[in-house]
Parts: C-alpha cells; structure tokens; sequence
C-alpha cells in the first residue's frame, strides 16, 4: 500500500499527474485496506483531480505530461547579502531582471519608532 503510494508521488512529481492518480485509483479499488489508509488515499485522489482535469481541458496527453517537465529549463538567481549571482550570462536580460531581484535593496534603509509612550503599560518599555 505504501509502495503504491510512493509510486503514485514519484509520478506526481515528475510531471505525470493522470498516471498518479490511475495509481491512487487501483489502491482505493483494494479491500485491505483500513480507514485511515483508504482516507489518506482518497485525499490524495480529491487533490489531484482538479489538476488531471485541467490537464484534460488542455488537451495534454498522460504520455506528454513527463515531457513538459523536462524540457523546462528554468532561469534563476541566486541572491545574497552582498548581491545576487546570475545563472546564465546574459546581460541585457540580467539587467532587466535586476530591479525585481531584491526588492527594497535600492531604498534607503528606515527604522520605525514609536513615540507615544502612553503605550506602554509600566512593564515594558515603548518600542523603538
């Protein structure tokens, strides 16, 4: 049962989402199971079935979905205190992308204090 349903989440996650819920399918279908396993599948098939469907609507086909996966090649950043590393070696397209990279790191820094200190009840001291 459990094998079943690792299957049924290593299909999911790599982009194949009708195979997984075909799996979870043939595991509700089995009558040893007990109460919490059955609900756990059957979760798991009520997740999944909005995404197959719309998958469906779309016209994309079980034996395509694992493809899609692959064939993404993401471009990413990585940032860090002291600026962001780019991924790929484009310039221009970098420099676009600059200003959404960390947002705020071109504004001046600001410190909020609160100067009513009618707030405080005599424990503790207002915040600054």
């Amino acid at each position: 049962m459990r094998a079943g349903e690792a299957h049924a989440t290593a299909a999911y996650l790599n982009g194949r989402a009708e195979d997984a819920l075909n799996q979870l399918k043939l595991i509700a279908k089995r009558s040893d199971l007990d109460y919490y396993q059955r609900t756990r599948v059957e979760a798991l098939i009520a997740q999944m079935t909005p995404i197959v469907l719309d998958l469906r609507r779309h016209h994309i086909k079980p034996e395509d979905q694992g493809k899609l996966a692959a064939t993404y090649q993401p471009r990413f950043q990585v940032c860090v205190a002291n600026g962001c590393n780019k991924a790929e070696n484009d310039d221009a397209q970098n420099a676009a992308r600059a200003s959404f990279a960390r947002p705020g790191a071109n504004w001046p820094s600001s410190k909020v204090t609160i100067l009513d200190s009618s707030s405080s009840n005599g424990n503790n001291p207002p915040l600054q």
